[in-house]
Parts: structure tokens; sequence; C-alpha cells
């Protein structure tokens, strides 16, 4: 069975309540105005939610694709080093949450291509030093990293874990727009949830 983060499952039950209530809506008309209108604002604040959960889903999803390695430095105190797959396979393997172009973004955003070499150094140093007095055919063999991130790459909506309270959500013309802390994401309905397609901004402390 598929494990579902409690993100995802609590995406997929504001989703599934959404869903509800639009169908209980076809079959009930609502007793009286006012009655309509209180229906109107749960079913607002229950897209916003999803909309919440799905962002910081979305976020989730992104930072499994990153990986943190144990490195050594010169005073050979160990440090993290934040190893970065391939790209394309990274953006490919988030399609179900993120639009192509945003994910491409994301990516490129939070990639330290400065700080590669000095990276792998760490890493190299660490299998060095886990080598020393191992026979030949036990030693490991080092393998450079392709790409690396900044330390601040899990630096998200996830990460600051908001009240719902404290998010703004807009819906204009199909899409969803949500703040918070100079953090702005624009999601579009995707199935039964929402899917990132716009990123922008920084969290501000």
């Amino acid at each position: 069975m598929k494990k579902f983060s409690k993100l995802a499952l609590a995406a997929l039950i504001a989703a599934t309540a959404v869903t509800g209530a639009a169908c209980s809506k076809e079959e009930t008309k609502p007793a009286a105005s006012t009655s309509g209108t209180t229906e109107k604002k749960e079913d607002k604040s229950q897209i916003n939610r999803a909309v919440l959960a799905a962002a910081m889903i979305a976020e989730e999803k992104f930072e499994s694709k990153f990986s943190k390695k144990t490195g050594l430095d010169e005073a050979g105190k160990e440090v993290a080093v934040i190893v970065a797959g391939d790209k394309a396979k990274t953006v490919d393997a988030l399609t179900n949450f993120w639009g192509k172009e945003a994910a491409e973004k994301a990516y490129d955003a939070v990639i330290d291509t400065a700080g590669l070499e000095a990276a792998n150094k760490l890493l190299q140093a660490k299998v060095n030093k886990d080598n020393e007095g191992k026979a030949e055919d036990k030693k490991a063999k080092f393998t450079p990293a392709t790409a690396v991130a900044k330390k601040e790459y899990n630096v998200n909506l996830r990460s600051a874990n908001p009240k719902f309270e404290d998010v703004k959500v807009e819906e204009k013309d199909g899409k969803f727009h949500l703040e918070y802390k100079g953090l702005k994401y624009t999601l579009e309905k995707s199935g039964v949830s929402y899917k990132v397609v716009a990123k922008e901004g920084t969290l501000a402390k």
C-alpha cells in the first residue's frame, strides 16, 4: 500500500471535502439565503486549506529529491553537503506537484554552482578518511557530485509551517495565489488537488 505523508493526507481530505460539498449542493438547495452564504464561506475555506496543503506538499516532494551527505573539512570536522539529483530527472519526478517551468526555476534557485568544487573536496576527504587502513578491494570509490544545493534549499513554506489564518489565498482567473511572509505561490487545479505553477520571493525572517 502506498504511504502518504501527513501533508498529503491532509490535502486529500481537504480536496475530498470540497468535492463532497459541491455534490451535496447539486442534491439539496439551501433553505434560506443566509444558509447559502454560510456554505459558500465554508467551501472557500476548504479550498484555501487544500491549496495551502498542496503548496506545502510540493515543497516536501521537492526537498525529497536532495540528499544529505557527510563531508570532512580541513580541520577533520564532519560537515553536511546537500547533493542534488539530475535536473531533468528531478523536474520529471515532480510533475504531479509542480509545473515544469516552476520546478526548473525552483531547482536552479537552490543550486550552488560556485560551491560544487569545494563540496566535492569535502566529500572526497570523507571517503579518503573512511578508506584508511582498508585493503584496496575494500575501499569505497569516490564519485563526484554533479550538483550541490545551498544550505537554505529547504527554507520554504513547508519549513515555516504557517498557521492557516496567517496565509493569504486569492483566486483569480482560475488560478490560486498564495502569499506568506515574502513567499508567493501560484497554483492551478490538477485532478483532485492543486499544482504549483509559479513561485517567487524568499521567506522573510
